[in-house]
Parts: structure tokens; C-alpha cells; sequence
């Protein structure tokens, strides 16, 4: 988990459009919205009725009852007629008034004949998997799911339109803060999950040829057009593409697991879970395209759990393939902010395979109640080309590449290439143009592009901007040695040199009164888009530093400077200043390999309290001044289709379950270039992710590392402390820095994020949507007879309470935490497990974070 001020700065970056956007936006209802709600129940037994479908006649406006028979449904289109159907009763029509809210209660008769299918009981009778006709129905489905899908093809190709776009929904041209701009109307448009009146403000096309070979399994992407119209034109969206992306993904309906908003939920087509996940009901028979279909109705078991409902239509051939799917989250589910979301995808079939028509994503979210948003995605597919080889295609080494000028394609393109169901122009442009004669507005567009980056850009023109000054979460910050911190970071961009880039920061302390810096320049071999650290890098960088070096400390997701790292459980006197000058050179490609081979000196001299001291043969202690080393090193890293977050400087790998390799070799020379010592150290690492739906996701990650050769204390291995009361992954919580010192060592770290299960199922718990967290970590190390200052006088004695483990007793600890308290607190409790003789340790703590995550 992210550290609190950079976590809430990533996470903020996630919702920026969103955030934005609240900050214009007043609470408002909608005006001639048609809502009927009511409960479902046996008009003999009286028993409430779970799953049955409620719709407005001849729309596709429809939902579910949920496991208390109740229902809730919504149009703005003028549909007053609504149905309640469900297989074994007689189907129930109604009409409702428009423009107002109608309450009903709806008893479904029992039909008077006997079914050949399953019948539908009161939700206290049990559902049944024996002898479920709608049960042995999915299961041939599922057996015959890899015939019928494209993907059992040698080759395909096709091309892709999406849309996306963003928009506020229930938009009233008289919410008061809005009621003055007479503009705004003209840009209205409707949702398609209940035609309510939305605003669009983000709008997203890409075009894409999409090329597809079973063996050796590869597919390949050449975009021909993407284009960004709104309000964040005006904000840097290279991270935020990514994310929008990851949260949004392509989705297909065979997949047994499926991901989406960053969970992982039960494919209605698994082959381990859906049978034991969803109940399955045969509901009804339909036309579609001149051709009859089953529709087979499915609902989690527990409707709180990460899962869908929906319907699925079959075809009636021995095929038992999908038509159409419709699949919506439950209202109950533990997702946050998601009120609704609809995901419809219709196939059809060419050549005995059933190849996709079109995918169509919409999603009502919501922020506290009161700031409400609407997403729509949608992938259309056209010119399909079957088995026809394509191999000069796979010769690209991208996955994804891009024609030149994709991103500045006029608007005659966007009006040709557009599907003809999908011409609509959402007139962003327009819309823009109109809001930059606001003041208000240019003030917030201005104000989301700083939050967004960080960073305060030089020039108002982007185009021509060459420097920026931040970073705003680096300004201040506070340690025990400097006092208050304050720093100024400069950085180039692309504008400047489009592959030349210079970057630096000063910092002064307060307490020790010393100034610090940092100088880089990289050159970028690749050509830049936007930023030197983009996928793939292809960089040469020199750079030269004198900074403050934390011991025993290692800032895996924060940055150190910043005001809340700065608050500690603990004051660390076990620091050093440090001037280092390196070169590297660095190399990523697209296959997930990496390398990154560097030449670095060190200069340490001990700051504060600490100190570098010596024993002679005789007992005496004497003083050490500093110490010097040089260094080269080569590190190797394998991380299959990686995809990130990518910040101008630091980027944060996006969920995956692929395994993440790391090894590293460093070899110190002793007297080249001032060196006073000779070892070599080799570290391996591996990362695995395992998301097992719906039971949660297991964090598993491993490090062994090994010294040879002689070290001094600085430069030995030291499991890494989190001082302070934020939560860090990759960091021991109740350590102190420096307490445990090896030549080798072997590391482990363990999370279980439940994501709820077992809440869901407590009474009175299950409706705050808390989700579990577990932790276990540990590390065993040893020190060789050379490292040991007491055995060897050469080396620099520990600094007073360090230790290293004993015989094969690892160091270890756990935490148990609750997630999403009011969706955005995670709160953990952490224990010590042994170890607790150390003096001045603590035992046992409590960690916090902000997490604002769907």
C-alpha cells in the first residue's frame, strides 16, 4: 500500500477529471425523472422474490430484485409501461405515471402448468444445481466457449472504433452554480443506462487495425487516430490514459476471470467458478436478428460479493454459443462509488465462429451522493477478414505502434472513419471555446492541470513551455538532523531539447544549515512523446548528488520529502551525508525485459549522532572521517506485458498477475577512483500477484541477497524500516533502522487483501462494505567473520543496538487491517512476533493510509 501523501497524490490522479469537475458541481435533482420501486413477492406464499427482471416495456432500460425482493428502477425517455417476469410465474404489466416516483408492490401468480424447465422459488426454498436444466444449460456454454470464440482462429484481423467519454450525470441547466451559463444546455445529451440528462465534458476516440495470430499466439495494434477533446485538453493525461485504461479495460465475457475497476470478478463463463458462484435461471425464449435465442438469467449467490447479474442469450443450434450478453453489477456489491454499470456485447456468426459486433460499457458513479458522473464505452467492429496470413504484420517488435500524425488527425477523419451508428460528434471543441470566456473556468482548468503534474509549468502555452518548477508534495518536509526541509525542483521538458533533459532540486535544512542539491541530465535515445521515463526507455544519464542518505530506510512507493512521510513513530539519528556521482544506462523492451547498467562513486560521512569508528588490535577506539566506494552495476528485470502509471519521474506498475523478476550484480573496486573497498553483492527478487475471484488477491513477493568480500555497515544488507505511521509495502513496521545488519539475507512479504468476503457474510457488517486485510513478513540473515567488526578490525563498528538474526530464528511480524472505512481508510494493526528483548522497540502499532480505489 502507497504511503499517504504520494498514495493520495496517485490516487488523486485517478479521479482528477472527476475531482475537477465536483468542484463546479451543486447537489441537484433531476426534473421529470420516471422511477417506480417497490418489492416482489409469491401472491400465495407472500415470500419476497430475489432476481426477478423488472423493465420498461420496448426499452433497454431494466434491472434485477435483489435478495429481499426489492427493486429499483429509472427512465427519462417517457416509458410508462413496466414488466416483472421471471420463469415459473405469469409475467406482470403495469403502468406508471411519468415524471414522478411510484411505489409498488407486485404479487407474480404462479402459472398454472406444470414447466419442463426449473422453477423459480421463494427465496427461503433452496435453489438447486441437481437436475437444473438452466445449470446443464451453461455448462455446455462453457464446454463449447473456445469453438465458438474468434480466438480458436489462425487469423483474424479487424478494425476497432472506441469511444469513451465522461459526463456529469442528472445535469440541470438550473443548478445554481451553472444556471448562469446559458451555453451549457447545448451540449446536453442523454445515458443510455436510463436516459437520464448528462453533460459531457471528456471525450476519447481511438481508431485501431487489429491484427490477430493463434500460433505463435500474438496480436498486434496500429493506431491510426486517437483524439482527446474536453476539459483535459487542457491537463497533462499521459498517466491519466493509463489508468483510465487499467480501470476500464477490454473486457471479454469468455474469460473466467474478469477485470475491471481494478477487481477481479467471477466470470459468467468460468470454468472453475461459475456453476458454484451464480444461480442460473431459465427465463425466457426471444428474437433477435430474426433468429430465437434462450435467455438464461444468472445472480451471485451473495449479492454483496464481486460478481455480476445479467442474461445471457443462447443459440438454440448445438453450438450453445452467445449472442448477446447483458451483464450489471448488483446494488448491494462492495464496489464504491459505481451506482450502476451495464456492459452489453452482441456477436455474430461468420463461418461457424461468432465474432463481436459491438461492446457497450455504461456506468453511473457517484461521490458522497452528491457529485455524480457517467461513463460510456463503446467498441464497434468492422471489416472483419478471416484466416487470411498476415505474418509481415508480427515482424513489429510493439505490441501497439502508432501512424505518424495519429494524434493530429483533422475532423474529416474522425466524420469518415466513425461506424455509422456512432456518428454522432459530441462538439467538445465548441464546448471549450465557450468555457474559456469564463474566468471561473480557465482558473479550474489551470488549477487541475497543476494538481495533475505537480508542477507549475514556466508558460502558459504548453507547446512552448521548456521548464517547470515543483514539486508541490516535495516543498516541505521535516527529519531529525535537518529540521524543516525545504526544497525547489527545476525540470526541462521536451520543448527545450526533444531529447536532452535536465533535471535538479536545492534543499536547505533549517537545523544543520547545510544546502543540498541534485543535478541529471539524460539524453533519450527513443523519441519522447512527452516525458524521458516513458515506456520504453532508451536513456543515458550523468548526475550528481549531496543529500542526506537515511540508513536502514528505503522509500519504495514515497518520496522522502514530504510533510506527512515526515511524521515518525520513532526519531532516526541514522543518517549520513552523501555525495554520489553516477552514469547509467538503461534499457527497456517491449517483451517485459529490462536491463540497467551503471558506474557510481560514494562519499558517506556520518551526520547527527552517528558515527564511523574503528577498533585497533589493543581495544582503542579512533574516528573515521568518510568512507569511499566504487561501484558498477548491472540489473536485469523481467515483468511480462508490464503496463504503468507512468509520472513524469516515477512510475508505479500497474495490478497484474504476472511474476516480476529482478537480479542484480554489483561489483565494488578498491582504489579506482579514490574506492577503499573490494566486494561483490547479488540480490534476486520475485513479485507474484494472484487475484483468485471472489476470494480476494494474494500478494506474494521474495528477495535473497548475498555480500562477498568486505562491506563497512552502510554498505551491508538492512531490512528495510518504515518510520513512519503510514502504510509502506516492501517495509518492516516495527524495526528500527539499523537494528538487524547481514552479509545475507533472504526476505519475504505475504498480503491477503479479502476484498470483503468474509464481511459480506456478518450481519450489520456486510452493509459498511469493510474489506480484510492480512500481512505476514519476515526476513533471515547471517554476518560472515570478515564483516564483523569485532572480528575483523578493518571494519567500522555498528552503531550501538544492532543485531543480526539468530541461528535459523527469522525476524518476523503480521498485521491485520480493515480497508475501505467510509471508502477511502485502511487502518492496520501490526505485532512484533519475536525479537521483543531489543530495547526500545516497539511491540506492536497501529498503521494508516488514505486508499480511494472503486
Amino acid at each position: 500500500m502507497c504511503g499517504l501523501p504520494q498514495l493520495l497524490y496517485i490516487r488523486m490522479k485517478k479521479i482528477s477529471l472527476l475531482s475537477l469537475l465536483c468542484l463546479l458541481y451543486s447537489v441537484s435533482y433531476a426534473q421529470s425523472l420516471t422511477t417506480v420501486r417497490g418489492v416482489i413477492r409469491d401472491s400465495v406464499s407472500h415470500e419476497k422474490l430475489p432476481f426477478v427482471t423488472v423493465s420498461f416495456n420496448n426499452t433497454s432500460i431494466g434491472t434485477f430484485s435483489d435478495e429481499e425482493g426489492e427493486f429499483r428502477l429509472s427512465n427519462r425517455g417517457g416509458a410508462t409501461f413496466v414488466t416483472a417476469a421471471i420463469l415459473g410465474y405469469k409475467p406482470y404489466t403495469f403502468t406508471v405515471v411519468p415524471g414522478k416516483i411510484t411505489v409498488k408492490d407486485i404479487f407474480l401468480v404462479p402459472a398454472d402448468r406444470q414447466l419442463q424447465e426449473v422453477v423459480v422459488k421463494p427465496q427461503k426454498e433452496k435453489y438447486s444445481k441437481k437436475n437444473n436444466p438452466a445449470v446443464e444449460l451453461i455448462k455446455k456454454v462453457i464446454a463449447r466457449k473456445g469453438q465458438n470464440n474468434i480466438t480458436d482462429l489462425n487469423y483474424y484481423q479487424y478494425r476497432e472504433y472506441e469511444r469513451m467519454f465522461f459526463a456529469i450525470n442528472e445535469f440541470s441547466p438550473d443548478m445554481p452554480l451553472f444556471k448562469r451559463y446559458k451555453f451549457l444546455p447545448n451540449y446536453m445529451d442523454s445515458s443510455i443506462i436510463d436516459n437520464k440528462p448528462i453533460l459531457p465534458f471528456s471525450v476519447r476516440e481511438q481508431l485501431t487495425d487489429v491484427f490477430y495470430r493463434k500460433n505463435p499466439k500474438d496480436t498486434k495494434r496500429i493506431v491510426k487516430g486517437y483524439n482527446i477533446s474536453g476539459i483535459d485538453q487542457a491537463i497533462e493525461t499521459e498517466g491519466l490514459d493509463a489508468i483510465i485504461k487499467e480501470v476500464f479495460k477490454d473486457i471479454s465475457i469468455f474469460d473466467n476471470s474478469i477485470e475491471l475497476l481494478f477487481h477481479s470478478f467471477v466470470g459468467p463463463l468460468s470454468e472453475q467458478n461459475s456453476i458454484d458462484f451464480y444461480r442460473w435461471y431459465l427465463s425466457d425464449t426471444t428474437v433477435i436478428d430474426s433468429d430465437k435465442y434462450v435467455k438464461l438469467d444468472f445472480a451471485p449467490f451473495n449479492s454483496r460479493d464481486v460478481g455480476f447479474t445479467g442474461s445471457l442469450y443462447i443459440s438454440l443450434d448445438s453450438a450453445y454459443a452467445v449472442k448477446r450478453a447483458v451483464i450489471r453489477t448488483p446494488k448491494k456489491m462492495n464496489i464504491n462509488f459505481v451506482d450502476q454499470l451495464v456492459v452489453q456485447h452482441d456477436f455474430k456468426k461468420v463461418d461457424n465462429k461468432w465474432i463481436p459486433m459491438e461492446e457497450r460499457m455504461a456506468i453511473d458513479v457517484s461521490m458522497l451522493e452528491a457529485f455524480k458522473f457517467y461513463i460510456d464505452k463503446t467498441r464497434a467492429y468492422e471489416n472483419f477478414e478471416i484466416n487470411k496470413p498476415m505474418d509481415p504484420v508480427f515482424i513489429l517488435a510493439a505490441p501497439e505502434v502508432f501512424e505518424k500524425n495519429y494524434l493530429k488527425r483533422p475532423k474529416e477523419f474522425w466524420a469518415r472513419s466513425r461506424p455509422v451508428e456512432h456518428q454522432k460528434d459530441y462538439r467538445m471543441d465548441m464546448m471549450i471555446e465557450d468555457m474559456n470566456k469564463v474566468l471561473l473556468f480557465k482558473v479550474l482548468l489551470n488549477a487541475g492541470s497543476v494538481v495533475s503534474t505537480g508542477y507549475i509549468p514556466m508558460s502558459k502555452d504548453p507547446d512552448v513551455n521548456k521548464l517547470d518548477i515543483g514539486t508541490i508534495p516535495t516543498f516541505y518536509s521535516y527529519n531529525s538532523i535537518e529540521g524543516n526541509r525545504f526544497r525547489l525542483t527545476m525540470a526541462t521538458t521536451k520543448n527545450l531539447h526533444p531529447r536532452l533533459f535536465l533535471y535538479g532540486y536545492g534543499a536547505y535544512g533549517t537545523r544543520d544549515n547545510q544546502f543540498k542539491y541534485y543535478g541529471e541530465a539524460t539524453w533519450a535515445f527513443n523519441k519522447i512523446k512527452n516525458h524521458k521515463d516513458e515506456f520504453p526507455k532508451h536513456n543515458i544519464s550523468v548526475a550528481y548528488k549531496y543529500d542526506m542518505n537515511t540508513l536502514g530506510q528505503r522509500y519504495t512507493q514515497a518520496e522522502r520529502d514530504n510533510i506527512l512521510m515526515s511524521i515518525r513513530s520513532n526519531s532516526n539519528q541514522k543518517m549520513t551525508y552523501n555525495r554520489q556521482t553516477q552514469v547509467a544506462y538503461q534499457k527497456e523492451f517491449y517483451k517485459g525485459f529490462s536491463f540497467r547498467l551503471s558506474g557510481q562513486t560514494f562519499h558517506e560521512r556520518p551526520a547527527g549522532k552517528l558515527l564511523f569508528e574503528k577498533m585497533d588490535e589493543e581495544g582503542n577506539l579512533y574516528s573515521v572521517k568518510s568512507i569511499k566506494t566504487t561501484e558498477a552495476m548491472l540489473s536485469l528485470r523481467y515483468a511480462p506485458n508490464e503496463k504503468f502509471f507512468q509520472q513524469r519521474r516515477k512510475r508505479h506498475s500497474m495490478p497484474s498477475q504476472k511474476t516480476v523478476f529482478n537480479l542484480s550484480h554489483t561489483m565494488a573496486f578498491e582504489d579506482v577512483l579514490g574506492g577503499q573497498y573490494h566486494y561483490n553483492k547479488t540480490s534476486f527478487s520475485a513479485l507474484k500477484e494472484l487475484w483468485v475471484a471472489p476470494f480476494g488477491k494474494l500478494t506474494m513477493s521474495a528477495q535473497a541477497e548475498k555480500i562477498w568480500g568486505e562491506a563497512p555497515f552502510p554498505l551491508l544488507i538492512t531490512p528495510s524500516a518504515n518510520s513512519s505511521y503510514t502504510i509502506q509495502k516492501g517495509n518492516f513496521y516495527l524495526i528500527e533502522p539499523l537494528e538487524f545488519v547481514h552479509d545475507a539475507q533472504l526476505s519475504w512479504e505475504v498480503y491477503y487483501h479479502m476484498g470483503g468476503w468474509l464481511f459480506n457474510r456478518i450481519p450489520f457488517l456486510k452493509v459498511l462494505k469493510w474489506r480484510e486485510i492480512v500481512g505476514f513478513r519476515g526476513f533471515l540473515g547471517s554476518l560472515s567473520n570478515r564483516n564483523n567488526p569485532m572480528l575483523n578490525h578493518d571494519m567500522l563498528l555498528f552503531p550501538q543496538r544492532t543485531y543480526t538474526t539468530e541461528g535459523n530464528k527469522p525476524y518476523m511480524e503480521y498485521n491485520i487491517g480493515i480497508e475501505n472505512i467510509f471508502k477511502i481508510f485502511r487502518i492496520d494493526y501490526v505485532r512484533r512476533i519475536n525479537y521483543l528483548g531489543h530495547p526500545d522497540v516497539d511491540k506492536d502499532g497501529f498503521r494508516i493510509s488514505f486508499d480511494l480505489n472503486f
